[in-house]
């Protein structure tokens, strides 16, 4: 079967979104369904993310995240925390249970928040926000490779782009499918982004952009 598989590279000036078609054996994978609250004004979100599909009993989410509520099939059921390297907090739950996972949380993510390198592309403020999937600003599951679909509210005027195929939303915001399985989310939100985009065999390439000449990002397509 086909499936596709996204990458994207984030620069400061500059999202390039590439989906390469390659054949593979299909598997179940796990699916998060992700609805979030964009806060700029803030530097923070509120999500909700229900999880179906193949299921753990931990994940991995943001140290600055705090869960509000963690249910399965409708039912609280008790966790834990144990704080990791790199702002990173693993969540555990009794082994074997069972139904769709509902994840409600919020926390900020700024500049503040790592050190200066990372910092630099990992922040939300106000008129821009910009999240790389190894900070964790979603539940991820050790299986690897899960499908997605993310529906962002931003409290202002923003463009929003992640590694995935953009959507009609509904009740306002912005929403996002995976094409296939995919091994991290990235995601930025900005004003003014522009596109190009091009097509090649198997690899369709998408630039969103703000700075950069029209005739630089041209050259690359």
């Amino acid at each position: 079967m086909i499936r596709n598989m996204y990458t994207s590279l984030i620069f400061l000036t500059a999202v390039f979104i590439c989906n390469i078609r390659i054949y593979s054996q299909s598997t179940e994978v796990t699916h998060l369904d992700i609805r979030m609250e964009l806060l700029t004004a803030g530097g923070s979100v509120r999500c909700s993310v229900t999880v179906s599909g193949p299921l753990e009993n931990e994940f991995l989410l943001n140290s600055d995240m705090v869960i509000s509520s963690l249910d399965a099939d409708g039912k609280a059921i008790p966790f834990s925390s144990e704080k990791r390297d790199g702002n990173i907090t693993r969540i555990s739950f009794e082994r074997g249970t069972a139904g769709t996972l509902e994840i409600i949380y919020s926390g900020k993510i700024d500049g503040t928040s790592y050190p200066k390198v990372i910092g630099v592309v990992n922040r939300i403020e106000p008129g821009f926000a910009e999240m790389a999937g190894y900070v964790r600003w979603y539940p991820w599951f050790s299986r690897g490779y899960f499908t997605y679909s993310v529906q962002v509210v931003p409290d202002e005027e923003l463009t929003v782009v992640t590694n995935g195929i953009r959507q009609s939303g509904t009740g306002g915001g912005t929403r996002w499918v995976s094409g296939g399985p995919v091994s991290d989310i990235a995601l930025v939100a900005a004003s003014g982004l522009m596109k190009k985009s091009s097509a090649r065999g198997d690899l369709d390439l998408e630039i969103y952009y703000r700075e950069l000449p029209g005739s630089y990002i041209d050259s690359m397509l």
